[in-house]
């Protein structure tokens, strides 16, 4: 041990700084250089260790990492610096500077082939709003991208001291320990560890290989403490956090919807699943950073009201604020709510604040029609929501083929507002130059979206009845399409026919305008379940997306129609997120969502989306019948059957509501009552959802060899719910038997999806 005035060669030492398991720390001055340094003094049987710590970091110059200055036999001598160990809780903005800074070391370590294998706020030195990145201690050196094994494996336990400024927690703080055998093992020896067990990944914790994507692991770690002031792995006992760290999913981060992306995608349990590189990090998490200094302004476009004119107008005004929403869709930089949920706000008598708040919209825009023979009037106003202030009002007074011309003067005097920016074309072009045909499509639009049978009818008739008189006109070739494609989701058509209808209608369109999106999307969604090729699929999901950002339906489609069977479970979750900020109040995507959650086995996440969704809508049938399986799951039998009954009593006895109830007999071990369920989904009108929901209650009952013939009929009917099932719960008693690989194979579907998407562990 050295004493305050002891000299090490030229180095005068001045205070000890701290002691961990390879040595001890001190502050120095440099007689020759008449500066500060920290000079680490390795223990004997470290001195092994030494070696390659000092090579790690000598090969290392970047601003972020600390400097080597000299190295002796058992010393090492670095650049002192005088700051404080990061810690948060930290404004979202302020973690995300330090996190950019910490991206930027590691990527340079990771240039060099090292893998630092400690990443945690301890080691790393905050001076202002510059950072440094410590202690390479057990850091790992690899000419290969994937390194070999560490030994001997090591834990680093905390610092016996106090931090202080300088150098806290400086020194490794290493200490060999054998791991006790996990309880209930059998095992009669446990293992050892290299690295602070909170903040290691799955693969060091299960002392197998580690590469650069086990520091962005822990780089996830450290962001999540920083931006939430907790740890997301914790618990009593050593094992209780390495088992939390394997097994469970962390608490959900208050934060913005990129950067709970980001952090989730670091924690995969799988490195496969996680950035692969850091540099591939580095640059989404610039864009994060950046995103967060320049919020995006968010504007929602409430139903406009018609005035002068009876209820059956109301087609008119709808329409014309949805063209409008569309419109602004297109425009960079702006957040559009979806129509979804800005038009569940129609007649309802509330403070426009309230509206903005529940729709994360900084600005509405709501407005007034009224249709005079060949004239329109359009009066419109934008508010803030923050306050209510109107910042700017304007009246319109057009014939009514000039409609174009008014949505386009709307949505550029909303853009310039905001400030956001526009393309140089106009944002509204005249689809059609047959106002009838407009109007007729805006007819079908409002009957398609109410839902009911009879209404599609309508919806059909009116598409259809707009282009017979513009055979040119796009948008009544997209009404045409979505109508089939509903007609089947719903189980009103034979899904087959259907698609074939939809995809002829989306090709003409696309033919007229091949920059519509909605097209692009439901072509797609046709190659994914139609012909199960997936990399056309996707290549069309891309480009509906790159055409309208905003596109609800392009998200929430290739999540379910796409993402969710090949197993890119943790992506087809990341598409319906980004679906809800575009329309939060969307009960589709959230029950989906509770789908996904459900294949991912995150029960409690599961859960909050229920709860979320039945507040939202408690008579929801989407949202109703999966609450019926998830009860069923949690054991609450009872309380599932009774939800079934009640279901089937309020909203009908058909496909969706019988499966229920067939699935919560069968978990209440009611054999007789699920069968008798299955025998009624083959009464005639339920044939085109008979498949799919007798598979349900087949699997439910535990009957192999029924769900397999049902599942394999769902599929060859093309079903287009059962793609979306594939890793569910439904499944989980089934994917061990050789028919589940036969099913996949019929679906063109790699067996690798069978790893990515089962259970995490």
């Amino acid at each position: 041990m050295l004493a305050p005035g002891d000299s090490l060669g030229p180095y005068r030492i001045v205070a000890s700084i701290g002691k961990g398991g390879m040595g001890e720390v001190y502050r120095a001055t440099d007689t020759r250089m008449g500066r500060d340094v920290a000079i680490k003094v390795v223990a004997e049987q470290f001195i092994e260790r030494f070696d390659p710590e000092v090579r790690a970091i000598a090969a290392l110059n970047h601003p972020n990492i600390c400097t080597i200055h000299d190295v002796g036999p058992n010393y090492l001598v670095m650049e002192y610096v005088d700051g404080v160990p990061l810690k948060g809780p930290l404004p979202e903005a302020t973690a995300m500077q330090f996190a950019v800074q910490i991206a930027a070391a590691l990527d340079a370590a990771h240039a060099h082939g090292i893998v630092h294998c400690d990443l945690k706020p301890a080691n790393i030195l905050v001076t202002g709003d510059r950072l440094k990145l410590l202690d390479f201690g057990v850091a790992t050196l690899a000419l290969a991208p994937t390194l070999e094994r560490m030994e001997p494996m090591t834990v680093l336990t905390p610092a016996p001291y106090a931090a202080s400024p300088g150098v806290p927690d400086f020194t490794d703080n290493v200490e060999t320990m054998q791991l006790p055998p996990p309880p209930g093992s059998g095992r009669t020896t446990g293992g050892t560890l290299s690295g602070t067990p909170s903040y290691m990944s799955p693969e060091q914790v299960a002392s197998q290989r580690v590469d650069a994507r086990s520091d962005i692991f822990s780089f996830g770690v450290v962001l999540y403490e920083l931006l939430s002031g907790r740890r997301p792995f914790s618990g009593k006992t050593l094992h209780a956090v390495l088992s939390a760290i394997r097994e469970s999913e962390p608490a959900p981060l208050e934060a913005s919807l990129d950067v709970t992306r980001l952090v989730a995608r670091c924690l995969r349990k799988r490195p496969g699943e996680r950035f692969q590189s850091m540099s591939e990090l580095r640059s989404v998490l610039e864009k994060a950073a950046a995103a967060l200094t320049r919020k995006e302004p968010s504007v929602a476009v409430l139903p406009f009201v018609m005035s002068g004119a009876g209820a059956d107008s109301d087609y008119f005004s709808e329409g014309l604020a949805e063209d409008i929403i569309n419109a602004l869709s297109g425009v960079s930089g702006l957040k559009v709510v979806a129509r979804t949920s800005s038009f569940a706000f129609k007649d309802k008598v509330q403070d426009i604040r309230g509206i903005a708040e529940a729709l994360g919209a900084d600005y509405v825009l709501e407005g007034s029609v009224r249709t005079v023979g060949n004239r329109i009037r359009v009066n419109t106003q934008l508010i803030s929501g923050s306050d209510g202030a109107q910042l700017w009002s304007k009246r319109y007074d057009r014939d009514v083929i000039d409609v174009f011309i008014i949505q386009d003067e709307i949505s550029n005097a909303i853009a310039n507002e905001l400030k956001v920016s526009l393309t140089p074309q106009q944002l509204v072009k005249a689809p059609t130059a047959h106002f009838d045909a407009y109007q007729a499509v805006l007819e079908g639009r409002y009957h398609f979206l109410r839902f009911d049978p009879a209404d599609q009818a309508k919806a059909l008739a009116c598409f259809e009845k707009a282009v017979a008189i513009d055979p040119k006109y796009a948008e009544a070739h997209i009404g045409i399409a979505l109508n089939h494609w509903g007609q089947m989701v719903v189980g009103l058509a034979d899904p087959r026919q259907a698609m074939q209808r939809s995809v002829e209608a989306a090709r003409e369109a696309l033919r007229i305008d091949p920059s519509n999106s909605d097209g692009h999307h439901i072509l797609a969604s046709y190659y994914a379940l139609h012909d199960f090729d997936w990399v056309k699929a996707e290549q069309h999901f891309d480009r509906a997306l790159e055409l309208n950002p905003n596109s609800l339906d392009a998200y929430h489609c290739k999540s379910i129609y796409l993402l969710c069977p090949l197993g890119r479970l943790e992506e087809a979750v990341e598409c319906h997120e980004l679906a809800l900020a575009i329309d939060p109040l969307s009960r589709p995507v959230l029950a989906n969502l509770a789908l996904e959650l459900d294949c991912l086995h995150r029960e409690e996440a599961e859960a909050q989306v229920l709860d979320r969704l039945n507040l939202l809508d408690p008579s929801f049938v989407g949202g109703q019948w999966i609450l019926v399986r998830f009860r069923a799951r949690q054991g609450r039998i009872a309380e599932a059957v009774e939800w079934a009954e009640r279901l089937v009593h309020t909203a009908g006895r058909w496909g969706m509501t019988l499966g229920a109830l067939g699935a919560a007999y069968a978990a209440a071990g009611r054999v007789d009552a699920a069968r008798e369920v299955i025998a009624e989904l083959g009464l005639d009108h339920n044939r085109e959802s008979r498949a799919f929901y007798s598979f349900l209650i087949a699997a439910a009952l535990d009957d192999r060899d029924a769900a397999f013939r049902w599942a394999a009929e769902s599929i060859k009917h093309r079903d287009p719910i059962m793609l979306s099932f594939l890793w569910s719960s439904s499944f989980d008693a089934l994917r061990d038997d050789p028919r589940f690989a036969g099913l996949l194979k019929i679906l063109k579907i790699e067996h690798r999806s069978l790893a990515s998407a089962s259970r995490v562990v």
